[in-house]
């Protein structure tokens, strides 16, 4: 009667279920649903996969282990507590719920009685239910387990959770991937020995262990029937299910059995299992009355009563029924074996959106060809193959995209010698309905104990409609030791330490690139070799060159340093490059020499033709020793964090070092030459760059230093011989100090700078640049000494306005300028120019100072602190000098110095700006744009340039001269670069700038400007004087352009002959100069005829040598 009750009040309630097929079959109105249903009607597809599973065999270990007369698995720490399924996952309850927890915590010897040891139902139900709560079977779960894990409940976020989502976050897939399924089975129940098999697994697991496990079955139960088991039986009092229902398809789980278990079917009065009892003329299991499997529901602990737990017993008997309403389905039981660990060697990501997931299948695929097109292998996934995800977006309860790492260890496992991993993903859309998108995807080994992440995507890609996109990436991993030659025509993967062995070489083609894994390095051995034969070569990890170990970079090839990336040269380590090759440092890259006295590391050209050099980028650092840089176009250039090189030689350049926006350089102990003066031109250029430049020997360019817009410190240099200048110095803010601090006398009595020999003149100062030579020790001279030079021994050239250029004081006290008592002759001095050479040293130096001075004693004072790296003791003598002596040359040094004894210091560089704006409105103070210069500087410091760009634009907007306009436009190009930050764009726009700086700074060319963006456009043409006129052998010729026009600057002498072209180009609106160099040209009157359109302007000059 009670069975009769239970289907009468369940077929009530089917009314409202969530399906046609989702049924509650909890008799208590006010009690937790138990839903029955929710395991899909059988059709020929599913049945041909259930009976493709393949049937267990039992294995010896197990025959030989006798039976006990009951088991019940629900005593071991393995077995989950009942639960109650939410909605209708009956097939993942009983299949991933209590199974699949049960099976891997039994092999890992753990309880399961916690969020992290239970897993949940919907994570794989998700996948199966259409989006509408619909069935699944239990074999579908284990192959989404088996294919992609299974997260816990606390990655996952509970037992059930929401029927419609779909986990995203790739570190949830991967904690999903070590809790995997190895494999299943059928067993067949349906005869005393089919039984007999499957008390073995119960018992034994079928492998002789005093620990067995668990099985699944399906069967109608809406309409069962429960009794309660008699006196007689063992578990009296317990419930029994006599006989199943006919609707309410449901996943149960076997837990046990008892072979005491005793029910009497037919009422006689006794329990028999050798009567027949049903009539039919045959005694079998049907008949037996004796034994008993437990069955654990997914009904919560008051199935089938209160007093139940939430297990019921269910006789031998049924298991002989073959009518689909009597019996379990098909006469059988589904067992499952998980993976105690499953580490996964290799993942593809995906981050992807698209309206209806179950419109996309997402497989992965490999080849052994970066050459292929197509995949040679392809693994599906279940999850994504079975598209009954329901018409939702891909997280399902929102339409955020989702991310999923797929695991391919399987693919790599039967392709071990994979170089192309694809990832492919398949549109059904005939109408056009839907859109998706591609965000990204990557390509991660984790094997070796670490993860290598390598993105395939730098922009999203679109999901072609109704078609499989595919995306690809080339990975394939050098092995350890290359121990023969080999060629590398695909980008390759380093993990660990690879290495050439000696004797063997490698070689780059078709522009690929080396990427390596943290930690990673790649080394060049002894005696081996690696050729770059490509346009571009990369490397984003360590790059080691030993000692006679080399490289070869071929013509027109760009070999980059990536991000993080370090390039390290050992002793004897050797580069050659060949014809416009260059090595690129970028940011946050390194590249390190580390050659000794007797084994230089050599990076040089290959041939006669010129490498184009080393570039480091913004961000990039630069440390050099004992290292030959011989045979480029620009030794070293670029904008890096750090730069340090030391006791190296750099020959055969057309130009040396060039840094902008570098502070904190040390440039010690080097030789800095070139053999072919024609070719030369700057031995060292820094701009905007305040540093130590310290015992070098320069000499042979057009210029020996030439210094821009700052104030670096050159100690104990030898500057000689070089075509034009000794050094020049460029700007308003320019400040360089010749001092010797005391902290560095290496000699006594001491010697400091000797700058003799050179061509024109031993220092040039422009465009309101200056210098501080007092009580140095310096040697300033021309040979034959103890007469007027022909080169003097400083030349000064500024734009005379008075109304608003103050007078720029030289302070150049105690110099040997090659006579003990020079007269005015020895120096060119113009302008608003003033030289203070008394006290002039008796003889060359080394020879000892008697007074110095008190402000020169402090400031030496003060850098000796900071070159020791006493940076607060040397910021206080530096404020001393700022308020004890204001506008002096030694306070204009020392607000200067300040900027990097803040940064050193941590502080905060905002109060050194707002001193120097309190400094700007002190009218004490004169030289206002060297104060201006400095604020310019303190924002770039502190990478504020936006900032430094508004300031450099004031300032650019209040020039009134060309010189000033000049010192804006660099300031400006620098902050500009600045802005665009360290990444592929601001390196283009860092290229560019320097560029810029380049032509200006080594060929003399007009500077490009952006006149007409500031404001600062010309009202008509004009072609100015040149100044200085006469001039002995430069001079500057400046003009205004109203608009833009084609321009014509060329220089004639008076028998009207052209003798140089200086112009012949499309110029922009503005204000322009050039430098003519007339050192080809005899003394003589000269004209300068500027064309732009249809304006012809002409000029006379005179040079006199």
């Amino acid at each position: 009667m009670k069975g009769i009750v239970l289907f009468m009040f369940a077929l009530i309630l089917g009314l409202s279920s969530l399906s046609a097929e989702l049924i509650n079959a909890n008799p208590d109105p006010n009690g937790d649903p138990w839903w029955a249903g929710g395991l899909p009607e059988i059709t020929p597809e599913i049945q041909a996969e259930l009976d493709a599973i393949p049937e267990i065999v039992l294995s010896e270990e197990s025959i030989t282990k006798s039976l006990p007369e009951a088991v019940d698995n629900t005593n071991q720490i393995y077995f989950r507590s009942i639960f109650n399924q939410e909605e209708g996952c009956c097939g993942q309850a009983s299949g991933v719920g209590y199974t699949f927890t049960y099976e891997i915590n039994r092999l890992r010897g753990i309880a399961s009685d916690n969020d992290y040891t239970q897993y949940p139902t919907h994570y794989t139900w998700n996948y199966l239910n259409k989006g509408t709560g619909y069935g699944s079977w239990y074999h579908h779960g284990w192959e989404i387990i088996k294919d992609s894990g299974c997260p816990n409940k606390a990655v996952w976020g509970g037992m059930a959770g929401n029927s419609k989502r779909w986990m995203s976050g790739y570190d949830k897939y991967y904690s999903a991937m070590s809790n995997t399924t190895l494999d299943y089975w059928s067993i067949f129940v349906g005869t005393p020995e089919g039984l007999e098999t499957f008390k073995h697994w119960l018992n034994d697991h079928n492998e002789g262990s005093n620990v067995g496990g668990l099985g699944c079955f399906a069967a109608y139960i809406f309409g069962a029937n429960y009794e309660y088991l008699p006196p007689e039986s063992s578990e009296s009092g317990k419930m029994i299910l006599t006989e199943w229902g006919n609707t309410g398809y449901h996943a149960m789980t076997f837990v046990g059995y008892d072979d005491n278990v005793k029910y009497d079917f037919n009422g006689d009065g006794q329990f028999t299992n050798d009567i027949d009892i049903n009539n039919d003329g045959v005694i079998d299991i049907r008949d037996w009355e004796i034994g008993a499997l437990k069955i654990a529901n997914s009904w919560g602990e008051d199935y089938p009563n209160d007093d139940s737990g939430g297990t019921v017993y269910m006789p031998y008997k049924l298991l002989g029924e073959t009518s689909i309403y009597s019996g379990i389905t098909g006469q059988k039981v589904y067992v499952l074996t998980a993976k105690e660990t499953h580490e996964p060697k290799m993942t593809l990501r995906i981050k992807m959106s698209h309206p209806s997931r179950k419109d996309i299948v997402i497989s992965t695929g490999v080849s052994e060809r970066t050459t292929s097109t197509n995949p040679q292998a392809i693994k599906n996934y279940t999850a994504y193959t079975k598209r009954r995800g329901g018409s939702l977006p891909m997280q399902g309860i929102n339409e955020e995209p989702i991310e999923i790492e797929l695991d391919i260890t399987s693919l790599i496992e039967e392709y071990p010698d994979s170089k192309k991993f694809f990832l492919r993903v398949k549109e059904y859309d005939e109408n056009n309905e839907f859109s998706g998108t591609i965000y990204s995807y990557s390509l991660v080994d984790y094997r070796d104990g670490e993860s290598f992440v390598l993105n395939g995507l730098e922009s999203e890609v679109p999901i072609i409609n109704d078609e499989i996109t595919q995306l690809s990436i080339d990975y394939d991993v050098l092995p350890k030791a290359i121990n023969h030659d080999m060629i590398i025509d695909h980008d390759m993967v380093v993990r660990g330490n690879t290495y050439i062995a000696p004797n063997n070489t490698v070689t780059i083609i078709d522009d690929c690139k080396l990427i390596m894994e943290e930690n990673a390095s790649f080394t060049v051995s002894n005696y081996s070799h690696l050729n770059v034969n490509s346009e571009s070569f990369s490397t984003t990890g360590l790059l080691v060159v030993e000692g006679e170990g080399n490289m070869h970079i071929a013509s027109n090839s760009t070999f980059s340093i990536k991000s993080s990336g370090v390039l390290k040269l050992m002793a004897g380590a050797e580069i050659k490059l060949n014809k416009n090759s260059e090595i690129i440092v970028e940011n946050e890259a390194s590249c390190i020499s580390l050659g000794t006295p007797t084994n230089n590391v050599v990076i040089s050209n290959s041939n006669s033709n010129k490498w184009s050099g080393i570039i480091a980028n913004p961000g990039s650092n630069i440390k050099l020793n004992y290292t030959v840089i011989e045979g480029a176009k620009q030794a070293i250039s670029g904008t890096p964090e750090t730069f340090n090189i030391k006791n190296s030689t750099i020959t055969g350049c057309n130009n040396g070092i060039f840094l902008a926006d570098t502070d904190g350089y040390n440039i010690c102990g080097n030789i800095i030459k070139v053999e072919n003066e024609v070719e030369a031109d700057n031995g060292i250029v820094v701009v905007e760059s305040n540093g130590n430049i310290r015992e070098n020997v320069i000499t042979k360019f057009n210029t020996g230093v030439k210094i821009v817009l700052c104030s670096p410190l050159l100690l104990n240099n030898t500057i000689a011989e070089n075509k034009s200048y000794g050094i020049s110095v460029v700007g308003q803010v320019a400040l360089p100090q010749l001092v010797y601090p005391n902290n560095m006398i290496i000699a006594y009595p001491p010697s400091n700078n000797t700058i003799k020999n050179n061509g024109i003149a031993q220092i040039y100062l422009s465009k309101q640049g200056n210098i501080y030579l007092s009580g140095g020790y310096n040697n300033v001279y021309s040979e034959p000494v103890n007469q007027v030079p022909n080169a003097h021994c400083i030349r000064a050239e500024s734009v005379i306005d008075s109304s608003s250029v103050r007078e720029i004081l030289i302070s150049a006290r105690q110099t040997y300028w090659g006579d003990p008592e020079p007269i005015q002759d020895y120096f060119n001095i113009t302008g608003n120019y003033i030289l203070d050479f008394d006290f002039p040293a008796s003889s060359e130096y080394p020879h000892s100072i008697i007074d110095k001075g008190e402000r020169t004693k402090l400031l030496e004072d003060a850098i000796s602190k900071e070159n020791e790296d006493k940076y607060s003791e040397a910021r206080l003598d530096y404020e001393t000098l700022v308020e004890q002596y204001p506008d002096s040359k030694e306070s204009y040094i020392a607000l200067a110095r300040l900027i990097n004894n803040y940064k050193k210091e941590n502080l905060d560089l905002s109060i050194l700006s707002n001193k120097y704006m309190e400094i700007l409105d002190n009218v004490v103070w004169k030289n206002k744009k060297f104060l201006e210069e400095l604020l310019v500087r303190t924002e770039m410091v502190k990478d504020n340039y936006s900032q430094a760009l508004t300031l450099a634009n004031e300032m650019r907007s209040n020039a009134v001269n060309n010189d000033q306009l000049l010192c804006a436009d660099i300031n400006i190009a620098i902050a500009e670069a600045g802005i665009q930050g360290k990444g592929s764009q601001g390196n283009q726009k860092h290229v560019a700038m320097m560029n810029k700086l380049k032509k200006y700074l080594n060929y003399g060319e007009v500077f490009p400007t952006n006149e007409s963006e500031s404001g600062l456009v010309p009202s008509k043409f004009v072609l100015q004087q040149n100044y200085p006129n006469p001039f002995n052998p430069t001079t500057t010729i400046s003009f205004n352009l109203p608009m833009e026009s084609d321009v014509k600057l060329e220089i004639y002498n008076t028998n009207g002959k052209m003798v140089k072209s200086l112009l012949n180009n499309n110029m922009k609106s503005g204000i322009h100069s050039i430098q003519f160099d007339g050192s080809n040209l005899s003394s003589g009157v000269y004209y300068y005829k500027l064309t732009a359109g249809k304006e012809n302007h002409v000029k006379k000059m005179m040079l006199i040598k």
